[in-house]
C-alpha cells in the first residue's frame, strides 16, 4: 500500500505527533487501514477512524493513537517491550500537549495573557520557546529508539552530532533531534 497522505499541520506536538505516527506505519511496512482495523480489532476503531489519524488535520482521539503505536511498534522489525514503552510515553506527552494547545486556541480568552503597551491586557498569547514546547527523551531513550548504544549517544552529544541539553549531570534530548538521527544513520526515513 502506499504511504497516507500527510495533513497540513502547524509546527508542534500534533506535528510531531503526526510524523511519528507515519514513522512508525512506514516501519511496519504500510499496511492498509483495512488491515489495521482488522488487525486491531477494537470497537469504535474504524478503518476511516485509522484514515483520519494519519490524513486528517484534526486530533485523533487518545485511544485510537494509542491502539495504533501499539499496534504498529509490535509490527517494526525494531519491535521490543523496551521501545513499546518509550513510543507510549512519547505519544502520550504529545498528544496532551496537542490537546492543550488546541484547548488554548480554541478558549483564547481562558489562558493567561500579556499586559498590553496601554496596560490593558492583550490578547494575544505569549510566543513560546521552542525549548519549552519540545519532549524530551533521555540518553537510555534515545539509544532504545534508534536501536544503537548509550555510548554513541554519548559520543554523537559530545562530537555536536547531536543536540542535547545537560540538565544537572544528564542529557536530555529533543525528540526531533532523534527522528533526524534517525534519517542520519539511515534506520529509517521520517520526513519533516
Amino acid at each position: 500500500m502506499p504511504a497516507l497522505n500527510r495533513p497540513l499541520i502547524a509546527e508542534g506536538a500534533h506535528k510531531s505527533l503526526n510524523t511519528l505516527l507515519h514513522s512508525l506505519h512506514l516501519k511496519a511496512g504500510h499496511p492498509s487501514c483495512r488491515q489495521l482495523e482488522k488487525e486491531i480489532g477494537q470497537a469504535g476503531i474504524s478503518r476511516s477512524t485509522i484514515h483520519d489519524a494519519f490524513s486528517s488535520p484534526r486530533l485523533p482521539a487518545q485511544d485510537v493513537v494509542m491502539a495504533l503505536v501499539d499496534h504498529l511498534t509490535s509490527k517494526t522489525p525494531m519491535a521490543n517491550p523496551k521501545r513499546a514503552k518509550v513510543n507510549r510515553r512519547l505519544v502520550y506527552e504529545m498528544w496532551v500537549r496537542a490537546a492543550e494547545r488546541l484547548s488554548e486556541e480554541a478558549n483564547p480568552g481562558e489562558s493567561p495573557t500579556k499586559q498590553g503597551s496601554a496596560g490593558a491586557p492583550s490578547t494575544q498569547l505569549p510566543q513560546e520557546s521552542s525549548l519549552v514546547n519540545s519532549i524530551y527523551v533521555t540518553v537510555d531513550e534515545a539509544a532504545i529508539l534508534l536501536g544503537v548504544s548509550r555510548q554513541l549517544i554519548y559520543r554523537m552529544v559530545h562530537a555536536g552530532e547531536m543536540a542535547a541539553i545537560r540538565v544537572g549531570r544528564m542529557y536530555r534530548i529533543p525528540e526531533g533531534e532523534v527522528w533526524r538521527t534517525e534519517r542520519v544513520l539511515g534506520h529509517g526515513s521520517v520526513e519533516s
